[in-house]
Parts: structure tokens; C-alpha cells; sequence
């Protein structure tokens, strides 16, 4: 059944002098239906169950948004959030400005010294006593005097 159809019954029963049991039966809907696809268009859910979302940047800012990282590639995510915040006519957030970049490609990659660190090292040992780590640490006692605690771990 259509959304067309839909409302025409819910309007069609809101209009009716006789009872919402009445008026669905003889038009062979069920009562459930009806309440859930009156409840859906007064609150004004899409087909899909979605609300709309009421903070979401309207297209035209998204273009802003868009214009302004193109017309100043050297700026971050968080300094055109900033710009956008100072100068154009609404307030963006870092990590809205973050996604709207991403999703169009427009994020540079990280230097290597920023990059996350990797879930495993490189180099894979295969046997005892090839791959060592040590740790050295100074500490105080007092009393005792200044000790060094030197620890030595095999990665095998």
C-alpha cells in the first residue's frame, strides 16, 4: 500500500462520525496499522522509520564547507571548523567538518610520526634468543642511595 493510500485512510477515519473500529473494519485495515501509520505521520517519521534530523547542516552549508577547505587546503579540520565558526552565517563542529572532508577525500594523510601504532611488530622472531629488549631505570632509596634496575626480556 502506498503512503498515499495511507494517509487518505487515516484521513478518511479521523473524518468519520462512527468509532476508529468501525470505520478500519469496514475499510478492512486493522486497527494496529492504523495507529502506527497515524502515530508515523504526526511525529513525522519517513517510510523508512527515520526522524529528521534536527541539527543537520542543510545542503548549503555543507557547499560552504566544502568551498572554503577547497579555497585553504593548509587548514585542519578543526581550524575551518573554527574559520566557519567566525566567519560564515552557522556553527559547524570539528568532527562534522572531519566527516564531510573525509567522505569527499579531501583529508591528508598523517605523518608518519602521527600515524597509530600497529597491532604487531615487524619483524617476527622464530626461535629463543633472537630478538632481546631491554629497559633500564634509575631509582632513589632513601638511605641506600641511587640503584639501577636493568631488565632484559627475550622475544622468542
Amino acid at each position: 500500500m502506498t503512503q498515499a493510500r495511507r494517509q487518505e485512510i487515516v484521513e478518511l477515519v479521523a473524518k468519520s462520525p462512527h468509532t476508529v473500529g468501525a470505520t478500519v473494519a469496514e475499510i478492512g485495515v486493522s486497527k494496529g496499522s492504523f495507529y502506527r501509520w497515524r502515530a508515523r505521520m504526526e511525529s513525522g517519521l519517513t517510510r523508512q522509520g527515520k526522524k529528521p534530523v534536527w541539527n543537520q547542516l542543510r545542503l548549503e552549508e555543507r557547499q560552504i564547507v566544502l568551498q572554503q577547505a577547497l579555497a585553504e587546503p593548509h587548514l585542519s579540520a578543526r581550524e575551518l571548523a573554527f574559520w566557519l565558526c567566525d566567519h560564515a552565517n552557522f556553527s559547524v563542529s570539528e568532527a562534522t567538518v572531519r566527516r564531510i572532508l573525509k567522505s569527499r577525500g579531501l583529508l591528508p594523510r598523517r605523518a608518519p610520526e602521527q600515524e597509530p601504532a600497529a597491532k604487531e611488530g615487524p619483524h617476527k622472531t622464530r626461535r629463543i634468543n633472537q630478538i632481546w629488549q631491554s629497559d633500564a631505570t634509575r631509582f632513589f632509596i632513601p638511605g641506600w642511595g641511587h640503584y639501577w634496575l636493568v631488565s632484559v626480556l627475550d622475544d622468542g
